[in-house]
């Protein structure tokens, strides 16, 4: 993780020699302090060690057990997280945090926040990873190439968390063009692009990705991102109505895995059997995924569903009470906006001018910014509907067609005219 170089750099700075100050104390060329630092060249063991203790830079000396031990359990964090080891991570971290910062220890202090912003994804904690998001934006431009990369991927992850998916696209494919070497062997990459794809509605490219990352996941019985890359998987079968097959799928994971629990596979169950029409299970998933559900945002998204598959029975007040429930957790301004919406619908005023006002001003533009065309699209037909109804065919038109083609658009808006002229 750490560049000798931009380290020994930014100490000798620090300490205001200039590289003819440090090479006459080290009895060397200015020439080699130039090299060393462009990373041209790679100092000894004991020239590191000379290093470390004229620039007061411990972090430098190959030959420090306390630095080598840090770094070790800052690896093996690492690891944890990336395997998803939330027990190992949990005490790991305990381990290491009164440790920091760390006086002196640039390039340690920045491999520490690095892997925190890890774990507080891991721990679905957004509101850390939100205040240190700033700094890793910093670091994805500022770190040499195998921090740089693992940055840019793990804010990827935060944006795709978030439901901003062009900033995560953003990020995902400059790891992915900066660092082909890297993302040609990287599981890790590519389950994250192939979340990415599927959130955007590219189920084929989700596919390949996902079947890469599982075989390289397998190959190392990683039980955790396997569990994960099959999710994956199903959700794209239920998007290309093989929801049969999806369900298969994601019973045979709670089948090999009945140690824990899955609130994420008990929400696409839940889907996949509304879309099948058993309600009565698809509510039963629904419900024990946001029993056994610990993270805000990802409980409103199962609360949304739960009032959806509600709202389908016809139990219009238990779908109020669902959405009210949502609303009150103030988290996932995705599934907020969602909510708000199918609350209008059943009230029956998503046609009023407030409503209208909404969607337009705040509804649409946000996921538009974000990325999400999905959910912009179905806002689309909505105020298309809305217009529609009332007889303005040249709104409806411009709305519609953003979702379908031109033709299709003008055509359907046109029958919609004529049929209201009798």
């Amino acid at each position: 993780m750490i560049n000798i170089g931009k380290t020994i750099k930014h100490y000798r700075k620090s300490r205001q020699y200039t590289q003819k100050d440090l090479a006459e104390k080290l009895h060397k060329s200015n020439s080699l302090i130039s090299k060393i630092e462009s990373g041209c060249h790679h100092p000894t063991d004991h020239m590191l060690h000379q290093i470390s203790k004229l620039l007061h830079a411990p972090e430098l000396d190959p030959y420090s057990t306390d630095h080598r031990t840090l770094a070790k359990q800052l690896s093996q964090w690492d690891k944890a997280i990336a395997r998803r080891k939330v027990g190992k991570a949990d005490k790991l971290y305990q381990e290491m945090k009164e440790q920091f910062p760390i006086t002196h220890a640039m390039n340690t202090n920045t491999t520490y926040h690095l892997y925190q912003f890890r774990y507080s994804l891991l721990k679905n904690d957004l509101e850390k990873a939100e205040e240190l998001l700033p700094q890793m934006i910093n670091f994805s431009s500022t770190l040499s190439d195998s921090p740089a990369y693992l940055c840019c991927k793990v804010i990827g992850l935060y944006y795709i968390t978030i439901n901003d998916f062009r900033q995560a696209k953003y990020y995902l494919y400059h790891a992915k063009k900066e660092y082909p070497h890297r993302y040609q062997q990287d599981p890790e990459l590519n389950l994250y692009l192939a979340m990415l794809y599927h959130k955007t509605s590219r189920y084929s490219d989700s596919l390949e990705h996902a079947q890469f990352a599982l075989r390289q996941y397998q190959e190392v019985l990683d039980s955790s991102n396997i569990i994960r890359c099959r999710k994956i998987l199903s959700s794209n079968d239920m998007m290309q109505n093989k929801c049969e097959r999806a369900n298969r799928n994601l019973l045979n994971i709670l089948y090999q895995y009945p140690q824990e629990h899955h609130p994420s596979i008990y929400a696409l169950l839940g889907e996949a059997f509304l879309l099948l029409k058993q309600k009565d299970k698809a509510l039963k998933y629904a419900r024990k995924a946001i029993h056994y559900e610990k993270c805000q945002s990802q409980k409103v998204s199962h609360i949304y569903l739960t009032a959806i598959i509600y709202q389908s029975k016809e139990d219009y007040s238990q779908a109020l009470a669902y959405i009210q429930t949502g609303q009150s957790l103030h988290a996932n301004l995705k599934f907020q906006h969602k909510l708000y919406i199918l609350e209008m619908k059943i009230h029956n005023q998503i046609g009023t001018p407030h409503c209208v006002e909404r969607l337009e001003l705040e509804i649409y533009p946000y996921f538009v910014k974000v990325g999400d065309m999905v959910a912009a699209k179905e806002v689309c037909l909505v105020l298309s509907n809305i217009y529609s109804k009332k007889q303005h065919y040249k709104k409806a038109n411009d709305y519609l067609k953003r979702v379908v083609d031109d033709r299709i658009a003008e055509g359907w808006t046109s029958y919609l005219a004529r049929g209201s002229d009798g």
